[in-house]
């Protein structure tokens, strides 16, 4: 059965929430699709992707994708011309992983395909991109921007056990007596594509310090679509998995990445907002566990409480 897979549809291909505003050419857009994509044109290779996460069929239909979007800025595509063009069958296909493939691909690039309002808060929602936004919904998440590099007081880190890509599960109660930091990420942010890129790194500078690093992908499928998802990724490290979301809602948080620096008690002591390279991010985890130390042990409740801003 023919279908179209349109922008903020019931039956969304999400590379149209993706890619849809590098291709606006409007005056509210930051960057037209020959901006946003003439980095990557003539540059993109399907050999990038992991051989283990795609089938031949999904490589072949990721590649047609990421082509259509280079050369043409396409953001919609209906599955007769993706079966016509690739000679494949768009029955039973993950939409998601297809998603996701082709963003790492084009994000492997290091072009800014974000755009607009992503581009300008170096961030996405946990529900999707932020062009387009306006309103009343463009107020809060500037709101939640403003919350960036903020440290907090009596503000107790809320409990959690989620499942990890590697088989286990991991719980804030697991990390009780050392200080960590929580990231928050997600499948169809660019600027989490960035993050995870980086995370290895940092976790080997400052594993000797005793920090935990934890990357959480929110929102963004189920574990065993993460693990296609990061494959790519040199992550020797388990990624936790929120498949519904249900912890951005209990951090108050509906921005992605967002890195939340938890002391030995189980307190927030700081919250990011946004994209923070690994120098960035290196300076404030620095200066954290200069003023963090580790706590004895001692119990933690881990209630949720109202943040209050030094």
């Amino acid at each position: 059965m023919k279908y179209v897979l349109t922008l903020f549809s019931l039956t969304v291909f999400a590379l149209a929430a993706i890619f849809g505003q590098a291709a606006d050419k409007s005056a509210n857009s930051d960057c037209g699709a020959n901006c946003a994509l003439n980095k990557v044109s003539n540059k993109l290779s399907i050999n990038g992707l992991p051989k283990s996460s795609l089938s031949a069929d999904e490589s072949k239909i990721v590649a047609y994708i990421v082509d259509q979007v280079v050369k043409n800025g396409a953001t919609n595509f209906e599955s007769d011309e993706i079966e016509k063009a690739t000679g494949i069958s768009m029955a039973g296909m993950d939409e998601l992983k297809l998603r996701n493939a082709a963003l790492a691909e084009l994000g492997q690039q290091e072009c800014d395909l974000a755009g607009s309002n992503c581009t300008t808060f170096s961030a996405c929602s946990i529900d999707g991109m932020l062009n387009g936004t306006a309103g009343v919904e463009l107020i809060r998440y500037k709101e939640e921007k403003a919350e960036d590099g903020k440290y907090y007081k009596d503000w107790t880190a809320p409990g959690f056990t989620l499942p990890t890509t590697t088989g286990s599960e991991v719980s804030l109660a697991d990390f009780e007596g050392q200080p960590l930091a929580l990231i928050f990420l997600a499948g169809h942010c660019y600027h989490s594509h960035q993050t995870l890129a980086e995370l290895s790194d940092l976790m080997k500078e400052y594993e000797s310090e005793g920090l935990a690093i934890l990357p959480v992908m929110v929102n963004s499928g189920s574990v065993e679509t993460v693990k296609n998802l990061i494959a790519r990724y040199d992550t020797d490290f388990p990624v936790a998995v929120s498949e519904g979301g249900e912890i951005s809602e209990a951090y108050e948080s509906r921005m992605v990445p967002t890195t939340f620096l938890i002391d030995g008690k189980g307190m927030i002591t700081r919250k990011f907002v946004g994209y923070k390279s690994g120098i960035e991010l290196g300076g404030a985890i620095s200066d954290f566990l200069g003023k963090d130390s580790v706590a004895e042990n001692t119990s933690r409740a881990f209630q949720n409480t109202r943040p209050s801003t030094l």
